[in-house]
């Protein structure tokens, strides 16, 4: 209806489209902000994101003041977390668990409108390109493989409760 509206320049039309999509917001608890949603993100994940790569880069303009990280932070198998993983079990576990919760949360959510070849097909695009990203894993350092690794889980354990205190909030 709004693709018409805006393909005939129906202005009365796409200000009753626009009055209607409002009311739909509004109903569910939602307001047209873009930006609604991102607290987590932006209280959480971005700074211990920027914290990680501001870290790595003063280590690597400082590489004098951390010769003993390098050498002597031996990890399980790992002779140092400035080193990639010799085995290659760090990023493939780190894969695997992107792979699981890609599949688990695109099985538990579908869009209104999408088709369940279009999710399939989405679900395998990002497999894809997450299988594809694994041998550059390969090359990171442990230590930022580690930072995926709890990334990941931490993200994993939180949803539910994030899920859970958006519906609540909307109720």
């Amino acid at each position: 209806m709004a693709r018409d509206a805006v393909f005939l320049r129906d202005s009365k039309l796409l200000e009753t489209v626009d009055k209607e999509y409002k009311a739909r917001l509004a109903a569910k608890g939602l307001s047209n902000n873009p930006f609604q949603g991102l607290g987590y993100a932006a209280m959480i994940q971005f700074p211990w994101t920027i914290t990680m790569f501001i870290s790595i880069r003063d280590m690597s303009l400082h590489a004098e003041l951390f010769r003993d990280f390098v050498t002597n932070s031996s990890m399980l198998w790992c002779p140092s977390l400035a080193l990639p993983d010799p085995y290659g079990v760090l990023p493939l576990v780190s894969t695997l668990m992107v792979l699981r919760s890609l599949h688990t949360s695109s099985r538990s959510s579908t869009s209104v409108g999408s088709s369940a070849m279009d999710s399939a097909r989405l679900r395998y695009v990002l497999s894809g390109a997450t299988l594809t990203f694994l041998p550059f894993l390969m090359q990171l350092p442990s230590g930022v493989i580690l930072f995926f690794l709890v990334n990941t889980v931490f993200n994993r354990l939180v949803a539910p409760f994030i899920v859970r205190l958006s519906k609540s909030s909307v109720s």
